[in-house]
């Protein structure tokens, strides 16, 4: 357990933490494949192809979804039209939060600063946070820095915009995307394992790290916290 007076500051990856986006993926991409095509097949392929995207130069997350829509048609041997490769970009914003979400961060709320660290653009959080009724106290995207996690660059601009330093706790479903990341600086971290009893992989591409503490849920980070 942490004691609760450690933590002033917690902050969240979005997408696969707080949004379940594995859902929002399949719910998007499902219809252009057929079934000899699994899920999980489907999901590690979006999962190679926004990573490479996001290695490269700076691409919108908007860009991102759109190419990757047509790098997983090609991975998997189909052809994926010029409109299909926006299912994506047209479905971000009203793709559902986990259902502990909204109360546990509007809890948290009452007795941390609670920021989010997301591989977004500024516009399209914005808009689904609205759409789901969340309300943090500030967001750093990756269209704000730049740059796309796990590149450590995200989580600096982070501490220097919002002055974090002792008593900072980040919180992220991704191994790859924050928990290295994470290790690399020096941040303590909590792995909140979405994906406990899941066979594979997913979206997120593979890791090997190990985070200071895991959770399976939000309702696990209350009581590590003592709150």
């Amino acid at each position: 357990m942490i004691g609760p007076t450690s933590v002033r500051t917690l902050t969240f990856d979005c997408y696969g933490t707080l949004v379940d986006w594995e859902q929002g993926l399949l719910t998007a991409l499902r219809p252009l494949f057929s079934q000899q095509h699994s899920d999980e097949r489907i999901l590690q392929a979006y999962a190679a192809a926004e990573s490479a995207l996001e290695a490269g130069a700076y691409l919108p997350y908007r860009e991102v979804l759109t190419r990757a829509a047509a790098m997983v048609g090609d991975s998997l041997g189909v052809p994926i039209s010029l409109d299909e490769r926006r299912v994506l970009v047209d479905s971000i914003t009203q793709w559902p939060p986990f259902p502990d979400t909204v109360g546990a961060i509007t809890k948290l709320r009452t007795r941390f600063e609670v920021g989010v660290i997301s591989n977004i653009d500024e516009d399209v959080i914005q808009t689904h946070f609205a759409n789901i009724g969340l309300v943090v106290d500030w967001v750093v995207t990756a269209q704000s820095c730049g740059t796309y996690k796990p590149s450590t660059q995200n989580f600096e601009i982070a501490r220097e915009r919002h002055n974090l330093k002792d008593g900072w706790l980040h919180v992220a479903q991704s191994l790859y995307h924050d928990i290295v990341p994470c290790r690399r600086l020096g941040i303590p971290c909590v792995w909140i394992d979405r994906r406990a009893g899941k066979a594979g992989t997913g979206a997120t591409p593979v890791a090997s790290t190990s985070p200071d503490f895991r959770c399976c849920d939000l309702d696990g980070l209350f009581v590590l916290l003592g709150v």
